[in-house]
């Protein structure tokens, strides 16, 4: 009988910690979200994690407050050397002080950036645009999306900039865009994000002393030569432009683009 319970405590334990969720997408194919026994879940397209559930994240703030932790210990535990908590965290940042901030973010994932951000200030209004309404379910399904204090919304961003409806609407409108967005294939860029035409009808959107976030990979040849490429394209555009490369491991990692105040009245150069 004890043999048995054991078997059947094992048996609930994988169904509910370790079952995986399937979604297909009409854009990425197989969407898998998984759940270890720590309570961790994951989204995994074409063998990627696109992010992680922040209750643990939630967790470590709270005993960074307590003081229980300090930044160091943090950083060994690699939640504070992740992109997406450097993204947050530069987007807060620049938030502070600032009139009813308004944020905008490009690509949902697993929602872990918005998330972090109101774990930040939970002053600062978020708006999301993901193309894909099956990521954006999988996010309310698993990830606690309606948690959030923010509007999501489906559309292409490629297509919205050019959309009447989003030009008036948005048109001044953002402290910070951040984007983090991720195609499913090779290059897993959108290209156009870092072209003149595209940024000449995104950078309306900002405010005048706004800020540009771009999420990129690092480690590899192609990828690292065009984030060169475009940190010195969008020295044409913005006032100040950075980049910080973000070492989760030895190998690889991300790098993300900082370009502060657009040059609305600039011309723009070709793209490269």
């Amino acid at each position: 009988m004890v043999v048995v319970l054991m078997i059947l405590s094992k048996t609930l334990e994988s169904y509910f910690y370790d079952h995986d969720h399937v979604y297909d997408s009409k854009y990425f194919g197989k969407i898998i979200v998984k759940r270890t026994s720590n309570g961790e879940k994951s989204m995994i397209i074409n063998g990627f994690v696109q992010g992680v559930s922040v209750e643990l994240f939630k967790e470590l703030f709270k005993e960074l407050f307590k003081k229980k932790f300090s930044q160091k210990e943090l950083y060994k535990k690699g939640f504070l050397n992740s992109y997406w908590y450097k993204m947050a965290e530069l987007t807060a940042d620049h938030c502070k002080g600032r009139n009813s901030p308004h944020v905008l973010i490009v690509g949902l994932g697993t929602g872990t950036i918005p998330t972090v951000l109101e774990s930040l200030d939970k002053s600062i209004k978020q708006t999301i645009i993901d193309i894909d309404p099956t990521i954006i379910k999988a996010c309310y399904d698993h990830f606690k999306l309606g948690d959030l204090n923010c509007e999501v919304i489906e559309a292409d961003i490629l297509k919205a900039v050019h959309d009447n409806r989003y030009k008036k609407r948005f048109n001044g409108k953002f402290d910070v865009i951040v984007f983090d967005v991720f195609t499913g294939s090779p290059p897993f860029l959108l290209p156009e994000t870092g072209r003149a035409t595209f940024l000449h009808h995104l950078t309306p959107w900002m405010k005048k002393n706004g800020l540009l976030l771009i999420n990129r990979p690092r480690g590899f040849v192609k990828e690292d030569r065009e984030t060169v490429e475009i940190t010195e394209f969008l020295k044409h555009i913005f006032k100040a432009v950075r980049y910080f490369p973000v070492y989760e491991n030895q190998k690889h990692g991300n790098v993300i683009i900082w370009g502060r105040e657009p040059q609305l009245h600039v011309f723009f150069p070709s793209p490269p």
